[in-house]
Formats: C-alpha cells, sequence, structure tokens
C-alpha cells in the first residue's frame, strides 16, 4: 500500500490543478462531518497545506497582473479559511503574500483570513503584505487595507486596531508613487499596475476608520503634489465625487474636505474659461515636424479662410501626414481620394476642438454641482 504521506506529497507536487481541488474536497468532507479539528480529513488537509506552503519557495513570484479569475493564492486562502487553519494561513500569508505572490483578487479571502488570526498578528502580516507589494500595486494594497480596517473597526475584540494597522497605512503612504526622489522599492524586473480613483477612495476611508488625521493629511498633500501620476480630472474628481457622496461623516472629514475643494477650484477655473466657437477656419496647430508636407499642413491649419486642404502624394508621405494629423489632434476629417495617381489625402476643418470642450463643460457643471449639492444651473 502506498504510504498517506507519500501520496499528499505526490499530490502537493502535481501542481494547482491537482492539489486545491483536492484539498478543497477534503475541507468539505471535514465540514460535512461535523468540523472537528481532530477529524482525519482535517488532518490530512492540514498536512496537504502545509506540503504545498513548503514548496511555495520554489513558486515563481508574479511582475503581472493574474489572468486567473480567482487570483494569485485565492482558492488556496479560501480553502484554509473554511477549514479555520490559522497555522497555515499565517504561513500562506508570510511565505507567499508578503513575499510577492499577490494581486487584488487575493483581497477578500485575506480579510476573511486576518479576521481568524489575533488582531496583532493580523496587522503585523498585513504590514508585511503591503511593504513587499505597495510599490507595484498601490491600488490593490488600498483595498486591502481598507478591508482590514473595516473589520478591525467592527470587531469589539481589535482594540486598538487604529495603533495596529498604523505601520501598515504609513508603509502605504510611503509607497505611493508620484516623488520621483522617493527610491523605488520594487524589484526592477516588476511593472507598476494601473492607479485608479478607487485607491484614493480606499486609501481615505481606511485612514478615516483607523483615525489617523495625520497620516490623512499627509495623503492628500502628495495627491495634489503630482498631478502627473494622480490626475486631477481621471482620479481625484472621481474619487472626491464618491467620498462626498457617501455623505455624512466621511464627507465633512477634512481630509476629504480639502481633497473636494482642491478639485472644485479645479473646475471653477475651467468653467471660467471662454467657451466660444470658432470664428473663422483657423484651428490650432501644434504640429511638431518640420518637413516640407507638415509644414504645408501647420500653415493651413493656422489659415482663417481655408476649410479644405487637398494634398496629392505618394502613399508614404500621405502617411505621414495623416500620423501627424492624429498624434497631436488635429481638428480635421480625413478622406482620401483615389481618383487618379498618386491618391489625394482631403482634410477638411471641423470643430472637434469645441465640440470636447463642450462636452467638458457639461460635465465639469455636473461634477461642480455634485460635489457642492447644488442644482445644475
Amino acid at each position: 500500500m502506498w504510504p498517506q504521506a507519500g501520496k499528499l506529497g505526490v499530490i502537493a507536487a502535481a501542481g494547482c490543478a491537482v492539489f486545491l481541488p483536492y484539498l478543497a474536497g477534503l475541507a468539505r468532507l471535514w465540514a460535512e462531518s461535523g468540523d472537528d479539528p481532530a477529524a482525519p480529513e482535517w488532518q490530512q488537509a492540514h498536512r496537504l497545506a502545509r506540503l504545498v506552503i513548503d514548496n511555495a519557495a520554489n513558486w515563481p513570484i508574479p511582475s503581472w497582473p493574474s489572468t486567473s479569475s480567482t487570483g494569485r493564492s485565492a482558492t488556496l486562502l479560501a480553502t484554509l479559511n473554511r477549514l479555520q487553519d490559522t497555522e497555515n494561513i499565517a504561513l500562506l500569508l508570510a511565505n507567499l503574500t508578503a513575499q510577492g505572490y499577490y494581486d487584488s483578487l487575493d483581497n477578500e479571502p485575506l480579510a476573511n483570513a486576518v479576521a481568524l488570526l489575533p488582531p496583532a498578528q493580523a496587522a503585523d502580516l498585513i504590514e508585511r503584505i503591503i511593504v513587499r507589494n505597495a510599490p507595484n500595486q498601490p491600488s490593490a494594497c488600498a483595498e486591502l487595507l481598507n478591508r482590514i480596517a473595516v473589520r478591525f473597526s467592527a470587531d469589539p475584540t481589535a482594540a486598538g486596531g487604529d495603533t495596529l494597522l498604523g505601520p501598515a497605512a504609513t508603509a502605504l503612504l510611503a509607497a505611493l508613487p508620484g516623488d520621483p526622489a522617493r527610491p523605488r522599492q520594487a524589484p526592477a524586473w516588476s511593472r507598476p499596475f494601473a492607479l485608479t480613483p478607487a485607491m484614493v477612495v480606499d486609501l481615505l476611508t481606511a485612514l478615516r476608520l483607523l483615525g489617523a488625521l495625520p497620516l490623512a493629511e499627509r495623503a492628500v498633500d502628495h495627491l495634489l503634489a503630482w498631478p502627473a501620476t494622480f490626475a486631477v480630472d481621471d482620479m481625484l474628481v472621481p474619487a472626491a465625487l464618491r467620498l462626498a457622496e457617501q455623505g455624512g461623516d466621511v464627507r465633512d472629514w477634512p481630509p476629504t474636505r480639502r481633497l473636494a475643494a482642491a478639485c472644485l477650484d479645479h473646475l471653477d477655473q475651467r468653467i471660467a474659461e471662454p467657451l466660444t466657437a470658432p470664428a473663422d477656419f483657423s484651428r490650432p496647430s501644434r504640429i511638431a515636424c518640420k518637413c516640407n508636407p507638415c509644414a504645408e499642413l501647420s500653415a493651413f491649419l493656422a489659415d482663417p479662410m481655408r476649410k479644405v486642404w487637398t494634398f496629392k502624394a505618394a502613399e508614404i508621405h500621405r502617411s505621414h501626414v495623416e500620423s501627424s494629423i492624429r498624434n497631436h489632434d488635429c481638428d480635421l476629417n480625413l478622406e482620401t481620394d483615389r481618383r487618379g495617381r498618386p491618391y489625394a489625402l482631403v482634410c477638411t476643418k471641423n470643430q472637434a476642438s469645441y465640440l470636447r470642450r463642450v462636452a467638458q463643460r457639461k460635465k465639469d457643471l455636473e461634477d461642480q454641482a455634485r460635489l457642492t449639492m447644488a442644482p445644475v444651473a
């Protein structure tokens, strides 16, 4: 007969497609048998999970988001949560998650897992996870901190949770991108994941739950100091709207008021700009290339009298002009006239820039009203 220990070793070495279903099956059998930690199913599951985690040193640490719909270690962690196997949960978080085997899809089972651990141990592991992963995944780590802060704030046994999670929050703030003077903490081969408005919401929400007002003020200072990283229109305004529309304590908290005020100032300045349709056919000309066709294009754009320019040339020259037009967002409709040889590129001026400003003005007024709770005129 094959020894049981040898069987578990083979299963553990066979890969996720084998050991995850087997482990989940043991957890299901254990739950059906009455949730007794002394049951053989629990003991087998515990030993198998330990073998898997002990082998984790051989797992490659990824530099890209997971292509799986279940995260990096979410399935394994969810099974350990079901087993309430706190010993293996702590090992998995320390040996895998805190070593870079992590993405945002792991956050829900991570939050469930730390709820099973003593608060001090949970806070220490969360800090280690954030220190390692926040330089490349600040949005995911902000969501994780927010989930843990929600659990700590709702758990009467987690007294002092704001103090326990302070180091994790400080580590997340220290890892925020933007300042080029800050040393890069992530491995050189890693590529940072995209920033999102949700990151701002999660970060400030977590800091409010933790009562970390000084950290939150520093966070807002950082967000406002680096607009090239934290774009006002793409990140800060959507985040400020989400925070403001939560109402109550969230809306009136000083850091969120500061963020909303900065966004309103940005909107007010743009709303105050004149908005009139072009009075003639002159259009903005920002063509960087100085070749003869592009110089002719620039002259056409600046001409207040000409609406149409026909550029008859070989395909290589027409393609170059088309690229210049698209790269500089010129207010032109393009059409290729295929009558005769060579073909001609027909450029007709339009009002695209003005129409974009009209659409932006409408959105700015809507966002301004939502931030001030005033009706749109």
